[in-house]
């Protein structure tokens, strides 16, 4: 992708955290990272990738202007559906209204998402332990067979006007406290059996981009000891060739968290909830304001054991 520019001398290009800001092919299949059916109408079924969770860490506001005392604004309904999932996944009772729990029917599409699951050192409990034998169905759509209950709305609120206390215009300016770290941006290894750059999972797992389907590796990320701890797809394509072109060397990157992730597609209730990995930014810092380089992932036990850095991030 390619930052975009303004077309107006003296306007304000969008941000680089939003897809606003880039040009190029935009593909949304980051989007099945947010499952919340068991059977949905157009499920994806693939060879190539696994399905993948997202559990948010994050809150996040906005604002006008990089500093000053102006008030951050809250970003409403952000992690409403994980909000959702950690209130009432599991519960059988006190739900919204207009939702059933149900139990002991498995469906062959939750089993072949088990089957595929591959066991994962970084995640703490077994597949078995993973798996949700329950469901749960909402009264406006029979048959359709949802992991936890979700923000529906009805017809009365549809026929009503809604006020929602938010600014009338987002801010340019994203911000979070999260924690910063150091590591090392690399060429990936090249398997010629498969012909292709590998995972660091293993030669038969593909990476799922978080702006779509990529069956390569486009870098890796390494500790200060050289041993590969994740993988970072570059924004542009210029700093992948910086990337590249340093080999054998490697490029020190700034990574922040923003999530938590698990190669397994299943949520579950918040107590058993667990994950592999954390999704990261990769950014670059000018006069205090961070600009959005890369995205990628970092191993569980990597990230929670690397010297890291709290931080307050401004994001433009």
């Amino acid at each position: 992708m390619v930052r975009r520019e303004s077309s107006r001398q003296g306007a304000q290009c969008p941000p680089s955290w939003t897809w606003a800001g880039w040009r190029n092919n935009f593909h949304g299949l980051v989007w099945e990272s947010a499952c919340y059916m068991k059977n949905p109408p157009q499920g994806m079924s693939t060879a190539h990738w696994q399905r993948f969770q997202v559990i948010p860490m994050l809150d996040w506001y906005t604002r006008k202007e990089p500093g000053g005392s102006e008030e951050e604004q809250r970003i409403p309904f952000q992690n409403e559906l994980h909000d959702y999932k950690v209130m009432y996944m599991g519960k059988e009772h006190d739900l919204p209204e207009g939702w059933v729990y149900k139990s002991g029917e498995e469906d062959a599409g939750a089993l072949f998402i088990a089957s595929r699951f591959k066991e994962d050192p970084e995640c703490q409990i077994t597949v078995d332990e993973l798996a949700t034998p329950y469901f749960y169905e909402h009264e406006s759509c029979p048959g359709r067979r949802f992991w936890h209950p979700v923000p529906i709305g009805n017809q009365s609120e549809q026929d009503s006007e809604i006020v929602v206390d938010m600014p009338t215009s987002p801010g340019q300016y994203l911000c979070a406290k999260t924690q910063k770290a150091q590591l090392w941006a690399a060429k990936p290894h090249w398997d010629d059996q498969v012909e292709r750059a590998v995972s660091c999972r293993g030669p038969n797992d593909f990476v799922l981009r978080m702006f779509g389907l990529d069956l390569r590796v486009e870098a890796v990320l390494r500790d200060d000891a050289g041993a590969i701890v994740g993988e970072l797809c570059p924004d542009a394509g210029a700093q992948l060739h910086h990337i590249w072109g340093a080999h054998p060397s490697a490029v020190p990157v700034e990574i922040v968290a923003i999530s938590r992730g698990l190669h397994f597609q299943q949520p579950q209730p918040v107590e058993k909830e667990n994950w592999s990995f954390y999704n990261v930014l990769w950014l670059e810092w000018e006069s205090g304001i961070a600009y959005r380089k890369g995205i990628g992932r970092v191993k569980r036990s990597v990230w929670e054991g690397l010297e890291k850095e709290n931080i307050s991030l401004v994001m433009g």
